[in-house]
């Protein structure tokens, strides 16, 4: 009988509320993780950090001088990326006719340069800066065109 007048009395009863307490903010805070780490695993979260990632790196192949080629640093096999107006707009297969699931991502071009190109369900893109003129392509394509001119070279000198 004496245990149960503990349990029941002030000093028993403020313990006792401290661990819910504590196990209501243990619970919250590991439901919150849950949730970022799932959003941060999703492709929609993807979809909108390559698209701004992709502009990004249009915004700085325009101040970089010369002619270039920069590849992406992720695998887009799921994505459909596409350069026009002065904007990249992201998707994910399947999402081509859905205005409203496209990410856009306006693109600061100075005066006379345009950049333009598609980029399809491609495991890697590259962008390619050809003096006002910006490229997005597959990067295998780029690839096939350089071996194509390489061996188109190396039979004119022999």
């Amino acid at each position: 009988m004496k245990s149960f007048q503990n349990i029941s009395s002030k000093k028993g009863s403020s313990i006792l509320l401290m661990i819910f307490e504590i196990l209501i903010v243990v619970l919250v805070v590991g439901m919150s993780f849950s949730i970022a780490n799932d959003y941060a695993k999703s492709q929609t979260a993807q979809k909108i950090l390559y698209t701004k990632d992709l502009a990004l790196m249009i915004d700085t192949l325009v101040a970089f001088p010369g002619n270039s080629q920069v590849q992406f640093p992720h695998n887009t096999t799921a994505f459909i990326f596409t350069l026009n107006n002065g904007e990249a707009v992201g998707m994910l297969k399947g999402e081509e006719n859905r205005e409203e699931l496209k990410v856009r991502e306006k693109i600061h071009l100075p005066h006379n340069f345009e950049a333009s190109g598609v980029a399809n369900s491609a495991q890697s893109i590259c962008l390619l800066k050809e003096g006002k003129y910006i490229f997005l392509k597959d990067c295998r394509e780029i690839e096939i065109k350089s071996e194509i001119k390489d061996n188109s070279e190396t039979k004119t000198m022999t």
